[in-house]
């Protein structure tokens, strides 16, 4: 389970979401989160999709640093909304919202793809795998495969981008 901090609003999300007392809300319904929920959610996103397999991450300064297993940093990642200086350009933009995602490259290292992904299909996975996946992984190959897509779907979800952020679930922890 998770260690939740005082006023958290996206633990405090998936948590109503898991005892049934938050309903998913379509994608125009934009949350209501923390600047450093955005931020967590924004980088957990960018590490599953231009990250590698397996990696770090790390909060700081009002950014998210993402590297790889032995430590090397391969990219940042900051929140920024509309209006703001997007001197980067968005690599992922939160449907049904002004908030992006901004790549900062290291070492040419961030590909150059832009991505629109909605925070709902985010908060769902984050649910699904912080309070169901364990018993899935119990079952058999054959089962568990079937209740991973049947995840990924509920999500709204590809099963690779589902897979990919079940990957790094254990870097975000700490932060919820």
């Amino acid at each position: 389970m998770l260690h939740q901090q005082k006023n958290n609003p996206l633990a405090s999300l998936i948590e109503g979401i898991w005892q049934r007392r938050v309903v998913r809300k379509p994608p125009t319904d934009v949350p209501v989160l923390s600047d450093e929920n955005w931020l967590l959610l924004g980088g957990w996103d960018a590490a599953s999709c231009f990250g590698p397999p397996h990696g770090k991450l790390t909060i700081r300064e009002g950014r998210i640093e993402i590297a790889d297993d032995w430590g090397k940093l391969l990219f940042l990642c900051k929140v920024a909304r509309d209006g703001e200086s997007l001197e980067q350009g968005t690599q992922i933009d939160f449907l049904g919202t002004s908030i992006h995602v901004l790549l900062i490259d290291r070492d040419g290292y961030a590909p150059k793809l832009k991505l629109r992904h909605s925070p709902w299909a985010l908060i769902s996975a984050l649910e699904l795998i912080t309070y169901h996946l364990d018993s899935v992984l119990l079952k058999p190959r054959d089962l568990r495969e079937d209740d991973l897509a049947d995840f990924a779907m509920h999500a709204g979800l590809e099963r690779g981008h589902f897979r990919r952020l079940c990957s790094w679930h254990s870097q975000i922890l700490p932060y919820l």
